[in-house]
């Protein structure tokens, strides 16, 4: 029984442990994936305008302020 409680407490701690690492792992993919949708969109027509270069930039940004926080 002593064995039971300390593999379930470890779960819970474990999981207490990876649940933020997981919710920012979450965010960043997030933004990736809109950064790489940004990308695609400009490419379509084979030419990148000022505004897209200006999305792309702004896209970057986000995913660089989700590792200084």
């Amino acid at each position: 029984m002593d064995q039971l409680i300390e593999v379930v407490s470890g779960f819970v701690l474990g999981l207490a442990v990876i649940a933020p690492i997981v919710l920012k792992l979450k965010g960043i993919l997030r933004e990736v994936g809109e950064l790489l949708t940004e990308l695609a969109d400009a490419l379509e027509d084979g030419k990148i305008t000022k505004d897209e270069i200006a999305g792309i930039v702004e896209d970057a940004q986000d995913i660089l302020g989700l590792f200084k926080k």
